[in-house]
């Protein structure tokens, strides 16, 4: 409430939501944060875990590539690793 146009403090409560196993309300904040600020890294990577947990890795890997191409990020360029690796495709 403190600060409605914040993408941290969006990325912070989805990552609360997220620790409560409320994975579908901290997916949409999650949204809400990268529509705050596009690209925010911490967002990217807070809604790309989260699709994982919900099973939609597909999608978890296009959000990870196509921010590739906005921002520079070593984290989001090794969970995109990770999760591929885990598909087994190398």
């Amino acid at each position: 409430q403190t600060a409605p146009e914040s993408a941290w403090v969006a990325t912070e409560e989805a990552s609360v939501l997220m620790r409560q196993d409320r994975m579908e309300e901290a997916l949409a904040v999650s949204e809400r944060a990268l529509k705050l600020r596009p690209w925010y890294r911490p967002a990217v990577q807070c809604k790309s875990y989260l699709l994982v947990q919900l099973n939609r890795d597909d999608e978890a890997m296009e959000l990870l590539k196509t921010s590739l191409e906005h921002i520079q990020s070593g984290d989001i360029c090794s969970q995109l690793i990770s999760l591929q690796v885990e598909r087994q495709l190398y």
